[in-house]
């Protein structure tokens, strides 16, 4: 804000009073010579005030990149006041300051950068908040100034003169449960001479997985699965009346022996008659994928010409998702009569068929 003051020269103060004492003086003889002869005396006129020409009038220089104009702004901060807010960076720091800038019909403010409209917000958010020298926030009735609608109001950002930096910024995260751990690291370079700047900003997410196993979730009872497989009888009958008769009831499920040479023989189906062989496949199940994020942002502003400046922002994203969407199942029907298999007919589902010989319908 432009501030006036008036000061009076001593000197020239000096000078009046000098010269209304002559005049005094004089007025007293003449008042003197009055009396000898008229008898009464005369009154003396007031001395006029002083015009005010030896005045000094003092200005002072409008701030670089300030948009104060006619109407004070609502709030100032300077450097101090910034770094009491806490922030870490532009976008927390506008979070934090949303009581101050949103407007009485609770619009969200527009942005100036050293009294000038942005290209983007990137503009602003490739700054550190260290570059800034002080921030001004001004009422509804001078965004119209700028070419927004008076219904919002205006926050100018004024950076230093000079200013070189380099950032580094790094977040770590974890789940109560385990797993899905996050990784943030961001690197910033700045640079500003005068009214232009120069910004590079780098940064890499990473999201670590989250499986199946690190969570209490029980397999579905419908969707049971095996790595050693299971046998059924086909259109979910009895598996070998032979085998009902070693069990003593039908049996209609059946787990594989873990053991090769009790697969060859119908006693060694015995043990798993009717309790089918169940699996957790949580490890091999992704309930959040690991994902990775790189991203480069640079921004490169200068002036063009007295009036006009100009911009340029790049941007580039790189991610990569990796996961796990669990074992393939596989049902597959097995004729009877092979000389590794004791069953008849049989239906196997298992992602690795159980048997290990070879022939028609049969995987090796």
């Amino acid at each position: 804000m432009i501030e006036y003051h008036r000061l009076r020269d001593p000197r020239s103060t000096k000078c009046q009073l000098q010269v209304v004492a002559y005049r005094t003086a004089l007025a007293i003889l003449a008042g003197c010579a009055a009396c000898s002869g008229e008898g009464t005396a005369q009154e003396i006129s007031p001395e006029a005030p002083s015009s005010g020409k030896d005045d000094i009038v003092i200005t002072a220089q409008r701030i670089a990149g300030s948009a104060v104009g006619a109407v004070d702004p609502t709030a100032t901060l300077d450097q101090a006041a910034i770094q009491a807010l806490g922030a870490t960076d532009l976008k927390t720091l506008l979070e934090r300051l949303k009581a101050l800038t949103t407007s009485a019909s609770g619009g969200d403010p527009v942005y100036l950068l050293n009294g000038r409209r942005m290209s983007s917000m990137n503009e602003l958010y490739s700054l550190p908040q260290e570059a800034m020298e002080k921030i001004e926030v001004l009422p509804e009735s001078e965004a119209a100034r700028f070419g927004f609608p008076a219904t919002v109001r205006v926050m100018n950002f004024i950076t230093k003169k000079t200013f070189r930096a380099v950032k580094y910024q790094q977040a770590t995260g974890t789940t109560t449960e385990g797993g899905g751990e996050t990784n943030y690291v961001e690197v910033t370079a700045a640079r500003i001479d005068g009214p232009r700047r120069a910004t590079l900003t780098m940064s890499h997410l990473r999201l670590n997985p989250i499986l199946q196993s690190e969570r209490a979730i029980v397999p579905d009872p419908d969707t049971l699965y095996a790595l050693g497989g299971n046998i059924a009888g086909v259109g979910g009958g009895s598996i070998d009346p032979a085998l009902d008769a070693l069990v003593g009831n039908p049996v209609t499920i059946a787990a594989v022996p873990n053991d090769p040479a009790s697969r060859r023989t119908l006693a060694g189906y015995v043990s798993g008659a009717g309790v089918p062989a169940v699996t957790d496949v949580g490890r091999y199940r992704s309930l959040q994928q690991r994902s990775d994020r790189i991203s480069v942002d640079g921004t490169v502003a200068a002036p063009i010409g007295k009036s006009m400046s100009g911009a340029l922002n790049l941007s580039m994203e790189a991610q990569r998702n990796t996961g796990l969407n669990g074992l393939a199942p596989a049902r597959l029907s097995v004729p009877g009569g092979l000389a590794c298999c004791p069953l008849p007919v049989m239906s196997c589902s298992t992602a690795i068929c159980p048997t290990r010989c070879s022939g028609s319908g049969t995987r090796a």
